[in-house]
């Protein structure tokens, strides 16, 4: 009876061990509700192993009813997550995080003082609410030459139909005023004007060394904020050197394809990847991985040499209508087009499995997505060190995730290729939740946001800095 106590008590003990762990690596710990749950599951570690060392008649039942809760918090845990829900981001999201709002609420006193300096003056302008059209229009009527926002990847369907590489753009035209986006707080809004390479930046950023470089998709980009406002320009206007080479709807191949056509030439000395889950895995079967256009890249010695076939890029956009209907009324509008677009999965594992590895055994499936991941991101930092400089992960979490209470899907898969690759990540957002209210960072709380308002690029920005200060000690 000993033995068979001890076993049950060995098992609840190791499903303990494994309950901790997963709070320790799906949560920033800190002096909160969650320090609470993680002693006390210690405390109750401590009692399990001391009674694997004692006897007494009532050991196996205890035995028995700590293996059942132990077994039902497994199973429920599992079943739980079969409808993309987490136990433990539930607890985080109902219970943690409001108890800690809760309690710096009571310790935000207001300073009454009179010597208290006046608060800041907030615009009492309204918000900009233009369409993109109706900006577009009101451009035309001032006689300003501007284009739309572009995004590339969306043209990957039409543009794979044609025979053969046809000439691809990784960025937008050049010297350009372009509309952006408004999610709902800007009260101008958004206009950019694209560098020499047709970015989102202010081009006399290229005037100076040892720059930093945005890679990634649209948070990299600074969707839906001021030039100014995005990742970049807060680097930049506080004194570190960078520019932004992202585009909305951008994976893992296009930011590799983008650091060859461009990261080469420039060598930034930092290159910052920026990730969203789950967008940054999902795209590869979604979008990356049916495009032979985006897929040449995997090749060693490909490329368009676009960084000095900007005048094509500018004339490609300019004549681009035709693609761009033919996608948005053509492709989306014909089951039969989304059809064959369905097969190039199939049609191209054999390409990506001599690309990336044999072991490839669909390019549909949720593990081998993460190895092609994580073999592309390797092949970008092995890029980037070839010329001396680092790569660093800027993860970006999803407003949806404070509002569901799930975990990202892939977040701790990436986290693991990181560590294997020894790339550092910046995480947002341990530092986002820990000033109790993350939606802070998301226009309008978050409600029908999908990107950061200027405090949440802010907030990437400063952890870059942080890690820019470092390096130069």
């Amino acid at each position: 009876m000993n033995g068979v106590a001890n076993a049950l008590l060995t098992a609840t003990l190791l499903a303990l061990l494994y309950g901790v762990s997963r709070v320790l690596t799906t949560v920033d710990v800190v002096f909160d509700a969650w320090t609470a749950v993680v002693v006390l599951a210690g405390l109750v570690a401590a009692g399990l192993l001391a009674l694997l060392f004692v006897r007494f008649p009532n050991k196996l039942n205890l035995s028995i009813l700590a293996a059942s809760l132990a077994v039902g918090f497994v199973g429920g845990t599992y079943i739980l997550s079969m409808s993309g829900r987490d136990l433990i981001a539930i607890f985080d999201a109902k219970v943690a995080r409001p108890v800690a709002g809760a309690a710096q609420a009571k310790l935000a006193v207001p300073n009454k003082s009179p010597a208290a300096a006046p608060p800041e003056h907030v615009s009492g302008r309204p918000r900009d609410a233009r369409t993109e059209l109706q900006v577009s229009d009101d451009l035309a009527a001032a006689g300003i030459v501007h284009q739309q926002m572009r995004t590339p990847p969306l043209l990957y369907p039409v543009m794979d139909t044609s025979q053969g590489l046809p000439f691809f753009p990784l960025s937008m035209g050049s010297h350009m005023a372009t509309i952006a986006c408004n999610e709902g707080e800007q009260r101008e809004f958004p206009i950019w004007h694209t560098d020499r390479y047709g970015y989102n930046n202010d081009d006399t950023v290229y005037a100076r060394k040892n720059l930093t470089m945005i890679v990634g998709g649209s948070f990299s980009l600074g969707s839906c904020v001021q030039q100014e406002e995005n990742i970049a320009g807060v680097l930049r206007r506080n004194g570190y050197p960078a520019f932004s080479a992202g585009i909305g709807q951008f994976g893992p191949v296009a930011a590799l394809a983008t650091l060859k056509e461009y990261g080469e030439h420039i060598q930034p000395k930092v290159v910052v990847l920026q990730y969203f889950d789950p967008n940054d895995v999902a795209i590869l079967p979604r979008r990356e991985l049916r495009s032979r256009i985006i897929l040449q890249y995997l090749n060693d010695g490909f490329s368009q040499n676009l960084i000095e076939r900007q005048p094509e890029v500018d004339k490609f956009w300019r004549d681009a209508e035709p693609l761009i209907r033919a996608y948005e009324d053509g492709f989306l509008a014909s089951k039969e087009d989304q059809a064959k677009w369905e097969t190039k999965l199939d049609e191209n594992l054999e390409l990506v499995r001599s690309l990336l590895g044999r072991d490839l055994k669909s390019l549909r499936d949720d593990d081998d997505a993460l190895r092609i991941y994580e073999r592309v991101v390797g092949r970008a930092q092995k890029l980037v060190t070839s010329w001396g400089g680092r790569m660093v992960l800027l993860m970006t979490p999803n407003a949806d995730t404070y509002f569901s209470g799930t975990v990202p899907r892939y977040k701790n898969a990436v986290n693991g290729i990181m560590r294997r690759l020894g790339i550092p990540v910046l995480d947002m957002d341990p530092v986002m939740r820990a000033t109790g209210d993350p939606l802070q960072y998301y226009p309008r709380k978050g409600r029908g946001a999908d990107h950061f308002n200027p405090e949440g690029y802010a907030v990437a920005a400063r952890l870059i800095m942080a890690t820019l200060d470092g390096d130069a000690q």
